[in-house]
């Protein structure tokens, strides 16, 4: 086993370990329900079975728009408003599909968990399931690459343009700098941080029967992932400025859930009913 074999196993122990790390530290701190997190990892799940069709869509869509356009699609990359406009609808897309279906789990299936410290074991499964099927895709995607660099790619039918991108996509892999995966690992981190802040500004909303938290959630979500895909794209894909960006929307959000305590202060009763068309607008 090299570096790197090894660093790939810590990055999958990470991304894997770290989410029921989290949650049984918040079981045991205060005794929170397991019924919390299966329903923060039901969400997320549910969210992307609307989220991956629409990411098809999107992608279809903006090659039409291109082809109309007369941009040639190998060199889009190259055209900032382009880039720019994929980020936005990118980021858009996550937040809206998300978002919603967080506030739905709170209000379908945890109608009598209203308390601060409930929200971040709900958000811990939301933000825990990703990073552990993320982890778990990184060992497919590791053993894929490992048969396909002993495999002659031409008996595939894998030939042409499409063996030189295969070919190029296994080096990348194989070659990667020594930093990449614990990059990869400490991405995760963050972002489970940034999945308790929107998690307890969509618990606000619910419990203060306030749109305006709803819509915070929402409009986080979306800066950060259209901040960190537009950050990518014009730095050519330079993983230091982008997971630095990641590490302060994370140590931002890590502060803010920090901060939400005081919401802990004056909790809703654990039996009042939410009902959708109660959230209104009101004062603070």
């Amino acid at each position: 086993m090299t570096l790197l074999d090894l660093a790939y196993a810590v990055q999958v122990l990470f991304m894997v370990g770290f989410p029921i790390v989290l949650v049984l530290f918040l079981r045991w701190r205060w005794g929170l329900r397991w019924k919390l997190f299966w329903v923060g990892c039901l969400t997320f799940i549910v969210s992307q079975i609307v989220h991956i069709p629409m990411l098809i869509v999107e992608k279809l869509g903006l090659e039409l728009l291109l082809t109309q356009l007369g941009i040639p699609v190998a060199t889009a990359a190259s055209v900032f408003w382009v880039v720019a406009l994929d980020a936005v609808l990118l980021g858009l897309m996550a937040a809206i599909c998300e978002e919603p279906a967080r506030w739905l789990g709170y209000w379908l299936l945890l109608r009598k968990d209203r308390r601060w410290r409930e929200s971040l074991m709900f958000g811990a499964g939301h933000g825990g399931i990703e990073s552990i099927l993320l982890g778990l895709l990184v060992v497919v995607n590791l053993v894929t690459i490992a048969w396909l660099a002993n495999t002659n790619l031409a008996s595939l039918g894998i030939t042409g343009m499409t063996e030189v991108q295969v070919r190029q996509q296994i080096e990348g892999i194989v070659a990667a700098p020594l930093y990449v995966p614990f990059l990869g690992a400490s991405e995760r981190l963050w972002a489970i941080c940034i999945h308790l802040s929107a998690t307890v500004l969509v618990w606000r909303a619910i419990t203060t029967r306030r749109w305006r938290y709803f819509l915070a959630a929402i409009g986080w979500h979306w800066l950060v992932d259209s901040g960190v895909v537009l950050v990518l794209a014009v730095t050519n894909s330079n993983l230091f400025v982008t997971e630095a960006v990641v590490w302060v929307c994370g140590l931002l959000s890590l502060g803010f859930v920090w901060w939400s305590r005081r919401w802990a202060r004056v909790e809703t009763p654990p039996d009042a009913a939410i009902l959708p068309e109660a959230l209104e607008p009101s004062a603070a």
